[in-house]
Formats: structure tokens, C-alpha cells, sequence
């Protein structure tokens, strides 16, 4: 079974030269825990990579989830990201979290880019969503069936001690 999962920082949608982006710690994380469970996991900051578009392009052919953290002043760019992934992997299941979708979650998943709302902490979500367990047994999620919006119970908190420390050498170098 592929379970290679894409984290994505999408682009902000102001000018780089006004901007200095930071590591997404977030996504970070959720790849630290990821590559601890053995899943595949590979992370792309559309905020600090020059060649994130191509990257991107390679990277989305044999991803089985794409995973954006998407704060407001992304979404424009996550959904053109949603859209090219879209086209070149219409089997890989795009999952948005962060701030905009937990803000906004029914919004956002009524928009047919975007398959699953993960709300709250994503680790343990994203690992669950990876390991193939049913949708509607994974806590933190929004997704649809059948055109229904489903909206799962909250996921806990995850345990600080139970927690992998960040694997820095899923960061490109370049990005550090």
C-alpha cells in the first residue's frame, strides 16, 4: 500500500521581499511523527523553496495524501497548489489543516479541492489518515461522503513526552 504523504507549506500570497518566512513547525512535527511510524513523509515550503513548483510536480506522482497547512493568506495559493495536484494525481487525497480550515471548516470543505479537513493537532490524524483506518473512526476530521459533510468528534491533545523530537533532516537544507 503507498502511503507516501506531501506536507506542504503553500506560497503566501505577498511579495517574498517583504517576507521572511520561518520553518513550519507544525509541519514539522506532523513529518517527525510520520517518519517515526515508518510512513514516507517528505515536506515542501512553497514560502522558502525556489523550484517549489517543479518540485511539487515531481514530488505529487506517487503521493498517496497531500497535506497543506493553510493559514488565510494561503488559501489562494493552496488552492491553485489543490488545483495542479489535482490534475497530475486525481488518486491522491488533499487534506487541509491549520488555522483557515479550523476557523472555517465547513467552508473550506465544500470546496471540491479540498478532501479532508484535519482540526486540531494532526499527528496521530495524519498518521491514522496514512495507515489506511476508516475516515469515520479518525478523530479531528471533516470530509465528505456522498456529498454529506461528516464531522468527526475532537482529537486529544497529543502527549508532549510521547512526541518524537523534530527530524531536522526531513528539511531541505537549503531552507534551514
Amino acid at each position: 500500500m503507498n502511503n507516501k504523504v506531501l506536507l506542504i507549506n503553500p506560497p503566501f500570497n505577498i511579495a517574498k521581499e517583504n517576507y521572511d518566512s520561518s520553518v513550519s513547525v507544525g509541519l514539522l512535527s506532523i513529518a517527525s511523527y510520520l517518519d517515526d511510524k515508518g510512513v514516507k513523509v517528505k515536506i515542501l515550503d512553497g514560502a522558502r523553496e525556489e523550484n517549489f513548483s517543479a518540485l511539487l510536480k515531481k514530488e505529487i506522482l506517487d503521493s498517496a495524501y497531500a497535506g497543506l497547512s493553510v493559514m488565510t493568506t494561503q488559501v489562494p495559493g493552496a488552492l491553485k497548489i489543490s488545483e495542479v495536484i489535482k490534475k497530475i494525481n486525481p488518486n491522491c487525497k488533499i487534506i487541509w489543516g491549520g488555522t483557515h480550515p479550523t476557523f472555517f471548516p465547513e467552508q473550506t470543505i465544500k470546496n471540491n479541492l479540498v478532501d479532508i479537513i484535519s482540526y486540531g493537532e494532526g499527528e496521530e490524524t495524519f498518521y491514522e489518515i496514512a495507515s489506511g483506518k476508516n475516515l469515520s473512526e479518525i478523530s479531528g476530521l471533516l470530509y465528505k461522503d456522498s456529498g454529506k459533510i461528516i464531522i468527526n468528534q475532537p482529537r486529544n491533545l497529543c502527549q508532549p513526552a510521547e512526541m518524537p523530537l523534530f527530524n531536522w533532516d526531513l528539511l531541505p537544507r537549503e531552507i534551514l
